[in-house]
């Protein structure tokens, strides 16, 4: 049986060690000219594996050891989906994100852009791609990565968060935290030239990570986080 459960760990470990060398080598080393829902795939798939290692292991620890080993495991996971956001919201050339424009225009040019790259309107943008959608002039690929892609980027906040910061286990510490984070973000992708601030990112960013929050909270998914050794 013991040897069953390592070898099961070995091919999980081995699977999620492919996928974040993979990873790694799509994210640098190829000029981020693969599919940022590839990356973010793969990286999924590593963590998922990663999990199942650590919960084959677990299965040989005591209780207080196997909740200690699956939390660095979820705390390097943490880790790397915040350089995943960083970088797909600040530096991935794969959405004409760059720096050097910063560099480059002169100061009538950055008032223009900053003029034309801020919304602080509710939900236009969000109109005008629903309606631009209704009336066949934005693709759906286009839809679904703006609007849904908006929405579900900061999902995972709604499960690292509360796990990490014990003050953002309450819903206020929470949704302030995750604004602050978002507006950062936001105000970065302005300030350097390589984003747009949008009042409807923020609505969409924060509302997606509440709303995973809000699962975490439910009696399904604690039972599921029992079983892992996960206490919320």
């Amino acid at each position: 049986m013991k040897t069953e459960n390592k070898q099961k760990r070995m091919f999980f470990a081995a699977v999620a060690a492919a996928c974040f060398l993979y990873y790694i080598y799509a994210e640098f080393f190829t000029g981020n000219s693969v599919s940022a829902v590839l990356r973010a795939g793969v990286l999924l798939l590593g963590c998922v594996m990663s999990t199942l290692a650590a919960l084959e292991k677990n299965k040989a620890l005591e209780k207080t050891a196997a909740e200690q080993n699956i939390r660095g495991v979820f705390l390097v996971f943490f880790v790397l989906y915040v350089a995943f956001v960083l970088n797909i919201t600040l530096l991935d050339s794969f959405f004409g994100r760059s720096f050097h424009l910063i560099w480059n225009l002169k100061r009538e040019e950055m008032i223009k852009y900053v003029s034309s790259s801020v919304n602080v309107i509710p939900f236009k943008t969000v109109m005008l791609y629903i309606k631009g959608f209704a009336s066949h002039k934005v693709k759906a690929g286009d839809f679904a990565l703006n609007i849904f892609g908006n929405l579900t980027a900061f999902m995972p906040f709604g499960l690292f968060l509360p796990l990490y910061a014990p003050k953002t286990r309450k819903i206020k510490g929470f949704l302030l935290t995750m604004f602050l984070i978002v507006l950062g973000i936001e105000s970065l992708q302005l300030l350097s030239m390589c984003g747009a601030f949008d009042v409807d990112d923020i609505i969409l960013n924060v509302g997606g990570a509440f709303l995973f929050y809000l699962i975490t909270k439910t009696k399904g998914f604690k039972k599921a986080a029992e079983k892992i050794y996960l206490k919320y």
